[in-house]
């Protein structure tokens, strides 16, 4: 996840910004990624009920100084899991997020790009078609004026 979302949110040369295309383009007509969308929300939300744990956790350390000192390293090797926890999921969920939205947008831009090309495919072929059009009346204007 995290490399995909380097890939196609840093700058690359310009060499590299036909791979990008492909690559965006793949991801936004893969019926696979959109049939993986709702199970991606569900990893999200599992994500998010273990930070609340980890948070949880971390917020409600004590340390106490009248106990013994093994059971004082276990208590904080304890806490430093618990915070690991934390920074990991928060960073497993925020990347989860991006690459969420990031495929959204994708999409989105694919969208309006086709719907952009088939409107200009529209205003060529109309613009053919009055052209045609101004010719025969053209024609019909210079037929009538030599009949007169």
């Amino acid at each position: 996840q995290t490399i995909l979302c380097f890939v196609l949110v840093l700058p690359l040369p310009p060499f590299l910004q036909p791979a990008r295309v492909r690559i965006s383009r793949a991801i936004a007509n893969s019926s696979i990624v959109t049939v993986c969308r709702p199970f991606v929300y569900v990893f999200i939300l599992i994500v998010l009920f273990l930070f609340l744990e980890a948070l949880r956790v971390v917020r409600n350390y004590q340390k106490d100084t009248g106990i013994s000192l093994e059971k004082q390293m276990f208590e904080e090797r304890k806490f430093f899991y618990n915070q690991r926890n934390l920074y990991l999921t928060f960073f497993c969920m925020f990347t989860s997020l991006i690459l969420n939205r990031l495929f959204q947008l994708t999409s989105d831009l694919f969208k309006e790009k086709s719907s952009v090309e088939s409107l200009a495919h529209q205003a060529k072929n109309a613009s053919q078609y009055m052209e045609e059009e101004i010719a025969l009346l053209k024609e019909k204007m210079d037929d009538a004026a030599v009949k007169e």
